[in-house]
């Protein structure tokens, strides 16, 4: 639980930049670990805590009585979110997270035939867990536009041509493909 959230983002290439292969670099918004408290969620200098509310455990157990009989629930600690501790002051800059809202610069190596609505991971590029957490992965499905002349089928490309009957039997070298 609080593990970092992966994200999934569309990256639109051309036909060349699909051959040849690119590295292509886009802004992010995500979480990310909190560099004024190193993930801890406390302020920096200040001690951290034994939740009161879980006794340390993490795990919240409650009982209830009914007419079937006494029933026993274990739940996560709402209050430290099953850490088993709490800062006694919360980090100015994630209020306690570990965590904050980030714009961060991604680079993603799209190699040399990649094809249309392929994906390429990124491990640990994606959102930061509370606390320091795993974070989750970065999925970019790629997307090539289309060319005006030339089609892909599979690893070979097509372009149609008109020329002359002439031309063909003949044979001709000033016949320029764009």
């Amino acid at each position: 639980h609080d593990l970092g959230q992966d994200i999934a983002v569309d990256v639109e290439i051309t036909l060349e930049n699909a051959f040849q292969g690119i590295e292509q670099t886009f802004e992010l918004k995500r979480m990310m670990r909190c560099e004024q408290c190193t993930s801890t969620g406390a302020e920096p200098g200040t001690p951290i805590k034994t939740c009161a509310t879980c006794q340390g455990s993490g795990y919240v157990r409650e009982t209830r009585r009914t007419l079937l009989g006494t029933f026993a629930t274990e739940s996560v600690c709402s209050h430290c979110k099953g850490e088993g501790k709490v800062p006694e002051k919360t980090c100015r800059d994630c209020h306690g997270q570990g965590r904050v809202s980030k714009i961060k610069n991604v680079t993603l190596h799209i190699p040399a035939g990649i094809r249309d609505g392929e994906v390429i991971k990124l491990e640990g590029e994606g959102e930061s867990g509370l606390y320091g957490r795993h974070s989750g992965d970065l999925y970019a499905t790629i997307h090539v536009k289309k060319h005006t002349q030339l089609q892909r089928r599979e690893d070979d490309l097509h372009y149609h041509l008109n020329i002359s009957v002439v031309d063909a039997a003949m044979g001709n070298d000033s016949v320029v493909v764009p």
